[in-house]
């Protein structure tokens, strides 16, 4: 699902960056596998520690990608 998306990240206007912090998101999920149930694949990780895990990533940078994913 995530690969298919790279793929098509031209067509949905998606950054590599942005990508990364969508992977990063992912990280934060219990399991490896992508709940296919609707509203199960939740995660709320402080933006604190998801700037952390992209490296400092800035958390102003850090907004402006998680808005664009929303």
């Amino acid at each position: 699902m995530l690969s298919a998306l790279t793929t098509a990240s031209a067509d949905f206007d998606i950054s590599h960056r942005t990508l990364t912090v969508l992977k990063a998101l992912l990280t934060f999920l219990p399991d490896r596998d992508i709940p296919t149930e609707p509203g199960m694949a939740v995660v709320f990780p402080a933006n604190r520690t998801l700037s952390e895990r992209l490296n400092g990533m800035p958390e102003s940078t850090l907004r402006r990608h998680l808005a664009r994913l929303v």
